[in-house]
């Protein structure tokens, strides 16, 4: 038996995807139900501009203007990019803005904790370089 982590409930294994590398048992995570609710959800609902917008509860034409006003830049890195993907707060689902694929799994993967982008920024601004393993072994005390 295994819990889905979106609908919670317990299920038999078989109700699961099988997933290749990223979980201990090597089932995805979301039962298979709602698994194709959620690629439901994600249809594009307009094919010209990839759509997956009303998962945030805006239309095409918002996500357009945002992406004017932006400039078609993302609001961290600032570069240009042909798309952008809507980035929301994941507690309150409101969207912020608009940024390019890998600022956005970037923030994700730092759990959108500002505590802990901080900490990453402050590890890349302060750490010591190391010239190579030998040194980094040196180093070291165990």
């Amino acid at each position: 038996m295994k819990k889905c982590s979106k609908c919670k409930l317990e299920k038999e294994e078989d109700q699961f995807n099988k997933r290749s590398r990223g979980s201990v048992d090597g089932l995805q995570s979301y039962c298979i139900e709602c698994q194709k609710a959620s690629m439901r959800a994600w249809e594009p609902s307009d094919k010209s501009a990839g759509g997956r917008y009303k998962v945030y509860g805006i239309s095409v034409a918002e996500y357009h203007a945002m992406y004017e006003e932006q400039e078609g830049c993302c609001a961290v890195c600032g570069g240009p990019h042909e798309t952008l993907d809507v980035d929301h707060d994941h507690v309150s689902g409101k969207v912020r803005a608009l940024l390019c694929g890998p600022c956005n799994r970037g923030l994700g993967m730092f759990e959108d904790n500002p505590s802990m982008l901080r900490r990453a920024a402050s590890y890349l601004t302060d750490s010591v370089l190391f010239r190579d393993a030998k040194n980094v072994l040196e180093a070291r005390t165990f």
